[in-house]
């Protein structure tokens, strides 16, 4: 009970059939949702997720991944999520669950920032694949006397294809 309490991440504790009995302190300070609000895992699909078709799909992945867990005694697999919190906004977590006879242990991880970061670092890498891309400008990084990129205005100064460009070693120099 200590540790479930003083964890790090949101832990959520149900029967097998839905009834949710713990919640910890971590989980009602990432959702804002406490015992009141989600006595059942059906309370949970309807405000976790507001969309009934995708409430629905999330239920039976969840009861499938369940069932499965339980039969032959392992983790359901981690699956990531957005889910809707009580004031509205919206956070992907990484769900975790371990079935223990009748009762489902559930960890939840918010990995939003994360997330948001990937996301950030892709458009970043993507904006500047187009500029250097369409650049008349050579452009080329090296790392370690290795070329790691070179963009199509470097491989016509040099006369060598990109493919060319980037097996070069360190001792094509």
């Amino acid at each position: 009970q200590r540790l479930m309490e003083h964890s790090p991440m949101g832990i959520a504790v149900t029967r097998m059939k839905g009834e949710v009995e713990y919640l910890n302190k971590k989980f009602i300070q990432l959702f804002g949702y406490t015992l009141k609000d989600i006595p059942t895992l059906e309370h949970w699909w309807h405000l976790a997720y507001p969309d009934p078709q995708h409430a629905d799909r999330v239920k039976s992945e969840w009861l499938s991944a369940t069932r499965e867990a339980g039969e032959k005694g392992t983790e359901a697999e981690p699956i990531e999520r957005e889910v809707r919190c009580k004031d509205g906004k919206i956070c992907v977590i990484d769900f975790r669950k371990t079935v223990l006879d009748k009762w489902v242990i559930h960890t939840f991880h918010d990995v939003t920032d994360n997330k948001r970061q990937e996301e950030a670092l892709l458009e970043s890498e993507q904006m500047f694949r187009l500029l250097s891309e369409q650049s008349l400008m050579s452009v080329a990084i090296l790392q370690d006397g290795i070329y790691k990129y070179v963009n199509q205005a470097m491989s016509a100064l040099c006369e060598y294809s990109l493919e060319e460009i980037l097996n070069w070693g360190p001792e094509e120099f």
